[in-house]
């Protein structure tokens, strides 16, 4: 059964490769998260969430992370990889997570990852408090990638 994750951890890396595997394997080490198994989430904080700094954890480990990528095979091309993270004024709300990915600088890709996030707390009829953001912005050399995540933990 899964828990409902009580940390958080804000994380990015970026990479060059021989093929699209390897860049992706290599962005996800330089992230932190190499050694994990990631599981793919959706896009919602649960309410009292703490940010935390990246932890240990055992070679294997099954990880929740909300994440995003990119790959590019056009040398001199900027890749930004962002994680924007919108917490509620209200503590006993939930918060939203996007990412987003854009071919170009990572301050183009952080201001439509907020934007995204002012759109779904209107959805949500919910007043925003606060954003966080993190982003991995790469030039490609001749294969790179880019990679954000928001890692949950259980404890």
């Amino acid at each position: 059964m899964w828990q409902i994750p009580k940390k958080v951890s804000l994380v990015s890396g970026h990479a060059e490769g021989e093929t699209e595997l390897s860049t992706f394997d290599k962005a996800l080490l330089a992230a932190g998260v190499g050694e994990a198994n990631l599981i793919q989430v959706s896009s919602i904080l649960p309410r009292d969430v703490e940010f935390v700094a990246m932890q240990q954890f055992v070679a294997g480990l099954l990880l929740p992370a909300a994440f995003q990528f990119i790959i590019s095979h056009h040398p001199g091309e900027v890749i930004t990889a962002t994680i924007a993270i919108g917490l509620p004024q209200n503590p006993a709300e939930s918060g939203v997570i996007v990412e987003h990915t854009v071919s170009g600088n990572s301050a183009l890709g952080e201001a439509k990852a907020r934007a995204m996030v002012e759109e779904l707390f209107a959805a949500r009829q919910r007043k925003l408090g606060e954003i966080r953001v993190i982003s991995s912005e790469h030039r490609v050399v001749k294969l790179g990638c880019a990679i954000a995540l928001a890692v949950f933990w259980p404890d």
